[in-house]
C-alpha cells in the first residue's frame, strides 16, 4: 500500500530475490539433463543467475542509502559509479557463454566454474559488504539513534547473504545463499512493519 520510494526499492529487492530463486530451481532441473536445446538453456540460466546476484546486490546497497538523508547515490556519474560492478558482471557473464570466464557447460550439459568465478563473487558481494559496513558505522552515530533497530536490520541484510554467498562455493548443490537471503529479507520486512505501526508513512510523525 505504501508507495514511497523506499518501499518500492525494497519491493524490487524481494522481486529480484524471488527471480534468482526461480532461476536456481530451473537450473537444478536442467543441469546434466538431456532434451532439445538443453546446453543452451543451461548456459542462459547460469548467466541469468550470476547477473541476478549482481543486480540484487546493487538494490541492497541502494536501499541502505534511503536510511540516511545525509547520504545519496546521486545522479549521473555518481550513480553510474555505483553500478560499475553490476555492469561489469553483466558483461562478463554474457561473455562467459562463449568464453567460459565465469562458468562453462561441458558436453554432458554439466555446469563448471570458470577461472573468474572468484572475481564474480568479489564484485557481487562488494555491494553486501558496503551495505553492512555503512550500517554499522551509522550505528555509532548519536544522531542516528532513532534508526538503530533499522540499521541493525540492514546490516543483517548485508552480512547474511554475504556469508551465504561465500559458503556456497564449497557447498555446491546446497542452496545456502537462498536461505540466507530469505532470512535477511524477513528481518528487514519485520522491521518495516514495526516502523509502519509506530511512524506515519506520510508525515513521518509518531502515530498515536
Amino acid at each position: 500500500v505504501v508507495r514511497e520510494t523506499e518501499q518500492l526499492v525494497f519491493s524490487n529487492i524481494c522481486f529480484h530475490s524471488m527471480l534468482i530463486f526461480i532461476i536456481d530451481v530451473l537450473w537444478r532441473i536442467c543441469d546434466g539433463q538431456r532434451f532439445p536445446l538443453a546446453h543452451t538453456v543451461n548456459e542462459l540460466l547460469c548467466a541469468a543467475y550470476f547477473i541476478q546476484a549482481a543486480v540484487l546486490g546493487y538494490y541492497w546497497l541502494r536501499y541502505s542509502y534511503f536510511l540516511d538523508p545525509e547520504r545519496s547515490m546521486g545522479h549521473g556519474v555518481k550513480r553510474f559509479s555505483f553500478a560499475i560492478p553490476m555492469i561489469l558482471l553483466i558483461v562478463l557473464n554474457i561473455a562467459s557463454i562463449w568464453t567460459g570466464w565465469v562458468f562453462y557447460v561441458d558436453d554432458n550439459n554439466m555446469y563448471h566454474r570458470g577461472p573468474l568465478i572468484y572475481l564474480q563473487l568479489a564484485l557481487a558481494t562488494s555491494y553486501l559488504l558496503i551495505t553492512f559496513v555503512g550500517a554499522w558505522l551509522n550505528l555509532f552515530s548519536k544522531h542516528k539513534y532513532a534508526q538503530k533497530s533499522k540499521l541493525v536490520a540492514i546490516s543483517v541484510l548485508g552480512i547474511l547473504p554475504f556469508i551465504g554467498g561465500v559458503a556456497q562455493l564449497p557447498l555446491a548443490g546446497v542452496p545456502v545463499f537462498c536461505v540466507c537471503v530469505t532470512f535477511g529479507l524477513l528481518i528487514v520486512f519485520m522491521e518495516n512493519q514495526h516502523q509502519l505501526i509506530s511512524i506515519d508513512p506520510l508525515t513521518h510523525l509518531n502515530n498515536r
